[in-house]
């Protein structure tokens, strides 16, 4: 891993079949993220997440259909929003950005896939979503230190 964030995550998109862009899950992504923040229940999170979506973004008769994006253009302008006030943010809270790229990547690469859907994948190639191995030994995944990455 000597490479930055963005070319790292280049590799893991491809190791993990992740080849088409999809702003609503793109949108529960971040807000779930959101409310991580706050909130600890997986379960809550996840409830909080589909309620926010029903109420501000979709009706519940058209939860499964695709939500278009305003414009790629105002797409573009709100990830590339949300990128600067994140390092902004962790800048400012004494952390040094680039070393928590590093360690967030430390953390998502230690995660393995799922053995059953490995073993499909290089028989009848990547389809699908890339599940994680449920059962993966806690010793084997790595936690994020993101004390070693206060400014000093």
């Amino acid at each position: 891993m000597n490479n930055n964030l963005t070319e790292n995550l280049r590799h893991w998109r491809v190791q993990r079949n992740i080849t088409n862009a999809d702003t609503k899950v793109f949108v529960l992504n971040i807000l779930e993220e959101l409310l991580e923040i706050y909130y600890e229940d997986k379960e809550e999170i996840n409830d909080l997440k589909y309620e926010i979506w029903l109420n501000y973004f979709k009706s519940m008769d058209n939860f499964m259909d695709d939500l278009e994006p305003i414009s790629e253009a105002n797409t573009i302008d709100a990830i590339q929003d949300i990128q600067v006030f994140g390092a902004n943010e962790t800048e400012l809270m004494g952390y040094d950005n680039l070393k928590c790229n590093d360690e967030v990547f430390k953390e998502i690469n230690s995660r393995k896939q799922c053995p059953e859907q490995f073993i499909e994948w290089n028989r009848n190639g990547a389809k699908g979503k890339w599940m994680k191995w449920s059962e993966q030994p806690d010793s084997e995944l790595y936690k994020a230190d993101y004390s070693i990455c206060i400014k000093e």
